[in-house]
């Protein structure tokens, strides 16, 4: 008797178990946040590019949980500032334990963001593309680091234009704008005076006429810039 052959069954591969990040992170340290009681505070998980970590615990109710990491608020948006916790990941170092650039940078372009998006579709040219990259640092020739966020357009040469909000390590509290090369714009914004270099400030103390009125100021410096911008690009064709 012959019986037909059959191919032995491969054996069925376990279902790899995916397990959720925790939404919060119970510790057993007194909470930093001023007027919170809990002793259930976690350490912020923190480490700058010199290994200072953060001294701060914060409770579930007060803390930022970023991917199962407990951090406390001010470094969470640092994290989220330089492109979220995937860049630490592969070996980004972290800006400084006391360096509110990135968040500075973070927070003015958020709010210019729409603002500046309809300036650059305005001028786009049919063979371009548009990009924003995130928040980064950047060493200049002379040594000295600014914190950037550009939005740009390109073709298949390069960059055409590009947008940038910077702040450098020199002048923490002094916001610029550059159209390509071209420095449009530099002042400090409002809120830095009445809340010092808190960044967040914008949003909870500031006078609201006053910010609009720099962001107003500062986006009519980049229409110009980008003005004469495209102008000198259009001469050279």
């Amino acid at each position: 008797m012959f019986s037909r052959w059959k191919k032995p069954q491969e054996p069925e591969e376990p279902e790899e178990i995916v397990q959720e990040a925790p939404l919060s992170i119970e510790g057993t340290l007194p909470c930093n946040e001023e007027g919170c009681a809990s002793q259930k505070g976690a350490p912020c998980e923190y480490i700058d590019r010199r290994k200072v970590r953060c001294v701060t615990a914060w409770c579930p109710e007060h803390q930022i949980v970023l991917d199962g990491h407990c951090y406390c608020r001010r470094h969470a948006n640092t994290i989220e500032a330089i492109g979220g916790i995937q860049v630490t990941t592969y070996g980004a170092a972290l800006p400084d334990i006391g360096n509110r650039m990135p968040n500075l940078v973070r927070w003015i372009s958020n709010d210019l963001d729409g603002s500046i998006r309809t300036l650059l579709e305005g001028v786009h040219r049919p063979d371009e593309l548009f990009k924003r990259e995130p928040v980064h640092a950047v060493r200049g020739i002379d040594g000295f680091i600014r914190w950037e966020m550009t939005w740009q357009l390109f073709n298949q040469t390069g960059s055409t234009l590009r947008v940038t909000i910077e702040v450098d390590e020199r002048e923490p509290v002094v916001v610029i704008a550059r159209v390509s090369n071209a420095r449009v714009f530099a002042a400090s914004p409002p809120w830095i005076a009445a809340n010092g270099d808190d960044p967040q400030g914008v949003h909870s103390h500031a006078d609201e006429s006053q910010r609009q009125a720099f962001y107003a100021d500062m986006s009519t410096h980049i229409q110009e810039g980008i003005a004469l911008d495209r102008e000198a690009s259009s001469a050279e064709q």
